[in-house]
C-alpha cells in the first residue's frame, strides 16, 4: 500500500491538485484498499477518470455517493449496519421486548411502549 503522501506526489506530477486525500480503514483501524480523492470541481479534474494506473497499480476512479443517511439494522434497530450482518439479539420496534418486529403480538391499534 502507498501512503497518502506518495498518491498525493504522484498525483501532482499528472497535473492534479488534490485537496484531500484519506485512505480508508476497517473498524478494528487497519488500513483497506480504497483511497478517497477530493479535486476541486475544474475540468482537469474530470480527466482523473481516464486514468487506470497509479503508482504501478491498477485504479479505478468513481464518484463518490453521498447518501447522508445512515442505514439502521431491522434485526436490533442500531444503526450503521444491516440485518444480514447482524448477530446482535433482537430488538422489536413496537414494544421495545427482545423478539423480531413481525412476531410482534401488538397490532397497530394497541399501546406501545
Amino acid at each position: 500500500m502507498f501512503s497518502e503522501q506518495e498518491i498525493k506526489g504522484e498525483l501532482e506530477q499528472r497535473g492534479y491538485t488534490p485537496l484531500h486525500i484519506i485512505q480508508l480503514k476497517r473498524s478494528g483501524g487497519a488500513p483497506m484498499p480504497l483511497v478517497v480523492v477530493i479535486l476541486p470541481k475544474i475540468e482537469k479534474s474530470q480527466q482523473l477518470f481516464n486514468e487506470h494506473e497509479l503508482l504501478g497499480l491498477a485504479i479505478r476512479v468513481e464518484v463518490q455517493k453521498n447518501s447522508r443517511l445512515i442505514g439502521q439494522c431491522h434485526r436490533c434497530q442500531r444503526y450503521g449496519h444491516a440485518q444480514s450482518y447482524c448477530t446482535a439479539p433482537p430488538k422489536c420496534l413496537k414494544c421495545a421486548s427482545d423478539h423480531m418486529t413481525h412476531l410482534c403480538p401488538l397490532t397497530g391499534q394497541e399501546e406501545r411502549k
